[in-house]
């Protein structure tokens, strides 16, 4: 299947292209009848830059969000640990009275 060419000199003659970019369709109107879209292009320029801030955006958003769970796992992790120790310390106790010591 072979995809159109991102920019149709006949649709640029006409005064209008429209082609998606990214989550959003990019609209260019020109009165040029040369092909010339030179205020379009910019268009969609700025939107191309809109776009990538607002997804720089989610992204920061996501990173924090991501360094926020990955903060509880380790304080998960590292009470956890603890109370193993805590009662591997009791069973040693436990095991330790048991033992007899013998008399010198």
């Amino acid at each position: 299947m072979e995809s159109e060419p991102f920019w149709n000199i006949e649709e640029a003659r006409s005064g209008e292209t429209t082609r998606e970019l990214g989550s959003s369709p990019a609209r260019c109107r020109s009165k040029a009848t040369d092909g010339t879209l030179a205020a379009g292009i910019l268009g969609i320029y700025l939107t191309i830059i809109t776009d990538r801030r607002l997804l720089e955006m989610k992204l920061k958003e996501r990173s924090r969000a991501l360094e926020e769970a990955n903060l509880k796992l380790l304080a998960a992790r590292t009470n956890w640990c603890r109370r193993e120790m805590a009662s591997i310390g009791q069973l040693a106790a436990g095991v330790a009275i048991d033992i007899p010591i013998p008399d010198s």
